[in-house]
């Protein structure tokens, strides 16, 4: 996988669509379509070595996360992507977003 595959799973975050197919899908089952197609992405970035523990994968699953409502692992992700980038800018922004999601995290 290369830099095109993350910023693939980067978009998808974003806007939570790609071609392809993951099961039977109505009009009423779109979302679970998305989160099938995402998981089938970052499935084949976790699958390959030279993505492991990037920080943007590390970051869309975060976000990921987040969305479906688990907050502790978006959380734990969140901080491991601020562990492995070597930008001082993303590091505070993911250390930052971190921070915020842990407000959010129920007690």
């Amino acid at each position: 996988m290369d830099a095109n595959t993350v910023n693939a799973a980067a978009a998808i975050a974003a806007i939570g669509d790609v071609g392809g197919r993951c099961g039977r899908a109505g009009r009423h089952s779109r979302g679970r379509l998305r989160g099938c197609r995402r998981s089938r992405l970052l499935s084949a970035l976790d699958g390959d070595e030279r993505m492991a523990g990037h920080h943007r994968v590390l970051a869309v699953r975060a976000h990921l996360l987040e969305k479906t409502g688990d907050t502790a692992g978006a959380y734990e992700h969140l901080r491991r992507a601020a562990k492995f980038t070597a930008s001082i800018a993303a590091r505070r922004y993911l250390e930052s977003r971190a921070g915020r999601v842990a407000a959010r995290r129920p007690d």
